[in-house]
């Protein structure tokens, strides 16, 4: 009996202390896995703390980044408005532009007549007809009606006087390739009023007619006769004047 006890002593010795053993060994492989972990939570953490690092700072960049875009949301609705006037502003100068070019053209085109119209006066005055020309009375007529404007300037004395227009008149006439020339009549009226004029004369195709430029009245006598001294004659706007001389200043063929 004693000996089956020993036995049994001894084999639960032994096995208690197979069961430490192997408990010593688990633990160990427990306190070598635990170091584990803990190393690798360590470096979890760190990561962790890396990451909440670059975390915040991209949360402060993205808060910059938002801020940023929030500036440039207000500069692009400053941009487009600036943009829209700008706009405004362009379609005004391009009108405007526009206006400006027709006026031009068209300044230009009354330039380039205007040119051509200098060109002619200046040979009216600085050369001698090419050719002559004998109007009809008729067509006198109505170019001093319609055409040419000598009777429209304002009488001035001393500085645009009946000669004045005379000369004008005659160079007018010049640019048409009449020959019209300027007469002087000196004379008195029935009450003994001095009467001092000057005024136009041109061969027209019916004889020749005097023209009183400041009117544009077209007269002439008996059957076309020229005005000689010594005789009453009817002159347009002055009645009845006996003249004393008379002058062919500019002469006329």
């Amino acid at each position: 009996m004693l000996s089956i006890v020993l036995i049994l002593a001894v084999v639960f010795s032994s096995f208690e202390g197979y069961h430490y053993f192997s408990l010593l060994k688990e633990n160990a492989e427990l306190v070598a896995e635990h170091s584990i972990l803990r190393r690798e939570f360590s470096d979890l953490n760190e990561a962790y703390l890396e990451l909440k690092a670059k975390h915040e700072a991209l949360v402060g960049s993205f808060s910059k980044l938002r801020e940023e875009l929030l500036e440039l949301n207000i500069s692009l609705e400053a941009l487009n408005r600036r943009y829209l006037e700008l706009l405004v502003n362009y379609t005004d100068l391009s009108n405007n532009y526009n206006s400006l070019s027709r006026s031009y053209q068209e300044l230009l085109g009354r330039y380039e007549e205007m040119r051509d119209d200098y060109g002619r006066i200046l040979r009216a005055f600085n050369e001698p007809l090419p050719y002559k020309l004998k109007p009809t009375i008729s067509e006198l007529s109505y170019w001093l009606k319609y055409e040419d404007n000598t009777d429209k300037i304002a009488y001035e004395d001393p500085n645009f006087v009946c000669g004045d227009f005379a000369v004008m008149l005659s160079q007018h006439a010049k640019l048409k390739n009449w020959d019209m020339g300027i007469v002087l009549v000196s004379g008195h009226d029935s009450k003994n009023h001095r009467f001092n004029h000057v005024f136009n004369a041109i061969l027209c195709r019916e004889g020749i007619v005097y023209v009183e430029p400041q009117t544009d009245d077209v007269f002439w006598y008996g059957n076309h006769e020229r005005i000689v001294e010594g005789l009453w004659y009817e002159f347009p706007g002055y009645g009845l004047i006996y003249v004393e001389i008379y002058i062919e200043v500019v002469l006329y063929e």
